[in-house]
């Protein structure tokens, strides 16, 4: 499952905090339901990509040091996960048996990029303030075609984005 109860917990801490106020934890984690602890180890991630500023102390807490409308989806994602989303087959560096021994990537792998792709794009596509507005995000549409004149390395071999349709490649 791409969307967490880590990402969710995440959501909730940037709604609570878009105003850019320093907030205290604790009530800040009894307004949104969320565990102190839990709340800790995201804040320590979130602060470390930049999203978050914490002080210590007395008077301390934390503050969303970043609009909400310069925050993606993917942003809040990848700052709680770096992997991928889909499949470890489309990671870099991962290295593949079937590519190993057939010499070209499978087909479920292509579609797998295509499918990373296009969730990649889509969830850059959409902003925090998106999320936390009362308007509709309208119609999210993935495109799964995928289809460019670059070439990408997928699982060890280089290919053309537009194999991912080839039923030859098997």
């Amino acid at each position: 499952m791409i969307i967490t109860r880590e990402v969710d917990y995440s959501i909730r801490l940037i709604r609570a905090m878009q105003d850019g106020e320093i907030h205290s934890m604790k009530p800040l984690c009894q307004e949104e339901e969320i565990p102190w602890k839990f709340a800790y180890q995201i804040i320590r991630k979130l602060r470390d990509a930049g999203l978050f500023r914490t002080y210590s102390g007395v008077r301390g807490g934390c503050q969303l040091i970043r609009k909400p409308s310069d925050i993606t989806l993917l942003t809040v994602l990848r700052a709680l996960d770096d992997r991928c989303f889909v499949s470890a087959c489309v990671e870099n560096g991962y290295e593949c048996e079937w590519v190993k021994k057939k010499q070209h990537p499978c087909n479920v792998h292509t579609k797998l990029c295509a499918i990373e792709h296009a969730l990649e794009t889509t969830f850059a596509g959409i902003t925090m303030e998106d999320l936390l507005s009362e308007k509709s995000l309208g119609s999210v549409t993935l495109d799964l075609s995928c289809r460019t004149e670059e070439k990408r390395e997928t699982g060890g071999a280089v290919l053309p984005e537009d194999l991912i349709e080839n039923p030859s490649v098997s």
